[in-house]
């Protein structure tokens, strides 16, 4: 009896236990969902403020930017672009801010840290640039062929001046190589020179009858060929001119379609182009049928000689 009663007493605890948790549970759940859209509502709040004047001092970082380009005389098209979508972008923000809606200043995060990155492609290619000038001018001496270093050098200087900085760099490397080639080749050639000019002079001393034949012999070569030899020089030069007009006409071509097409080059860079193209093209039809009517010229002296 007395276990039974025991049972029964420990049946209605755990059925309270049960009871009170079963109470207590709603209140708790609901509780915590509370907490969490006033946690969330907060950190939305704090967010916002704390982006929005992020994202207004990113704003003024990037003006200081644009105009220390100005100042250093750089090109400044593509930060003044993104500048300005930036300022549409946070000048939007704030309207909706005003009028309680949903924001987001993170997007104009993003093109300030655009504008930052390219300030720091800009300040490393023009610095890399001018140590390379510097190098250039240290190396190179005026009897030495820099047609190609040069070449290197203008592409670094368009690829500055249309600010495409982050091709620089390996345009840099190049150039430092060529001038270090360039270099090394012009002092072989000098030692070259330096060491055979002795034994030339020598050669020269020692077999002047067989050089002076020699030469006879080409001269009489050269006056009964001479004919041809001239003919082949000039359709030579009329080959090499009417390849150059093909070459100019598929850069008018590649100018146009990079203007219509792609927008690639501004109106006033298409303009000077067109005009320096069509001027070499006219030069060269100038010069064609001169050429041809020395061939001609050409062809009947060899008749008459026949």
């Amino acid at each position: 009896m007395k276990k039974q009663n025991k049972k029964e007493k420990d049946a209605r605890i755990i059925l309270k236990k049960r009871g009170n948790r079963v109470i207590l549970k709603p209140f708790f759940i609901l509780f915590l969902f509370v907490m969490a859209v006033l946690s969330v509502s907060f950190a939305s709040a704090l967010t916002s403020n704390v982006t929005q004047s992020t994202a207004s001092l990113c704003l003024n970082e990037s003006r200081i930017i644009l105009q220390q380009m100005i100042d250093e005389g750089l090109n400044i098209l593509r930060i003044n672009d993104s500048l300005n979508q930036a300022t549409s972008l946070y000048d939007a923000q704030v309207v909706l801010l005003e009028k309680k809606g949903k924001t987001d200043f993170s997007l104009i995060m993003t093109y300030c840290d655009e504008i930052k990155k390219i300030r720091e492609d800009s300040t490393s290619a023009v610095d890399e640039f001018n140590v390379l000038v510097q190098f250039y001018n240290i190396s190179i001496i005026p009897a030495m062929d820099t047609s190609t270093i040069d070449l290197t050098m203008n592409e670094i200087r368009q690829e500055i001046k249309n600010e495409r900085y982050e091709n620089v760099k390996p345009l840099i490397d190049r150039a430092y190589n060529e001038i270090i080639d360039t270099k090394s080749s012009y002092t072989a050639l000098n030692l070259f020179i330096s060491s055979t000019s002795r034994g030339f002079v020598n050669f020269i001393i020692k077999h002047w009858k067989t050089i002076l034949i020699l030469v006879f012999i080409l001269i009489v070569l050269f006056l009964i060929y001479r004919i041809k030899i001239m003919k082949m020089i000039v359709t030579r030069q009329i080959e090499r001119l009417a390849l150059r007009k093909k070459t100019l006409q598929d850069l008018i071509m590649k100018t146009q379609k990079d203007y219509f097409e792609t927008g690639k080059i501004p109106e006033s860079e298409y303009n000077i182009k067109i005009k320096k193209f069509a001027e070499l093209i006219r030069d060269i039809d100038r010069q064609i049928p001169l050429l041809r009517e020395d061939l001609m010229k050409l062809e009947k002296r060899k008749i008459k000689k026949v």
